[in-house]
């Protein structure tokens, strides 16, 4: 048996009021003197056991009532246990120049992936979606290769294109040799691309795959004048 409100199970401690309630309630008797007569001693010894099976009783009815009430409240359930209902998780990876870089503990695309390793279940079925390849219906030991694929292909040429368009230091609406690097990695990679939106030559976008969900992602790349372009660590 299972519970869905376990936490009410806790108020079970006051059945400890009743209880009290009842010693406290119990009343002692006065012997009073009478004539000897066996009659009256009867009676008086059927009046008392009479009193305290009703006392008992009434204090039972009371802790049965209470908890009752309880396990009302819990909901209690029966579940299946021979049934293994496996789920499927859709996990997106941003595996951009964003989360290619340096954070307070260390490469925040490796800290990403090792954290969905550690909490994955080892039964369920997962499809993972990066920036540039979905992956559908796999288990919990191809996510894991996978992942592990994605940083080792990607970090080198994610960095490489990131010092890149860091040394171009490019401008807002000048930005030609970054949108070249990264017009030409995207579709390297499978992406189709449309350039010189909305009457910017360095506007561009990049479609991948098709379906839902659909995942819109933006980025800019520009530098801002009169900022420095040295690397200083922090």
């Amino acid at each position: 048996m299972q519970f869905k409100n376990p936490e009410i199970l806790y108020f079970l401690a006051l059945l400890i009021i009743p209880i009290l309630v009842h010693l406290f309630q119990l009343q002692k008797f006065v012997k009073t003197p009478f004539t000897n007569v066996a009659f009256l001693q009867k009676l008086v010894r059927e009046t008392r056991k009479s009193s305290r099976l009703k006392k008992w009783l009434i204090l039972c009815v009371r802790m049965l009532l209470f908890t009752a009430i309880l396990f009302a409240f819990s909901q209690p359930y029966f579940s299946n246990k021979h049934v293994n209902k496996n789920q499927h998780t859709f996990i997106y990876l941003d595996n951009s120049l964003s989360t290619n870089s340096i954070g307070d503990k260390g490469n925040l695309l490796q800290i990403s992936a090792q954290e969905i390793i550690e909490n994955a279940s080892k039964k369920d079925t997962y499809s993972l979606q990066t920036n540039d390849r979905l992956y559908k219906d796999i288990t919990y030991s191809t996510l894991k290769k996978e992942l592990l694929n994605s940083i080792e292909q990607k970090s080198d040429e994610l960095i490489t294109m990131s010092d890149n368009i860091w040394h171009a230091a490019e401008v807002a609406f000048r930005e030609e040799k970054s949108a070249e690097y990264l017009i030409e990695y995207a579709k390297q990679n499978g992406f189709d691309v449309d350039s010189d939106l909305a009457g910017m030559p360095t506007a561009f976008t990049a479609t991948y795959g098709e379906g839902s969900p659909v995942i819109g992602i933006i980025g800019e790349f520009d530098a801002l004048p009169g900022l420095s372009q040295t690397n200083v660590p922090y």
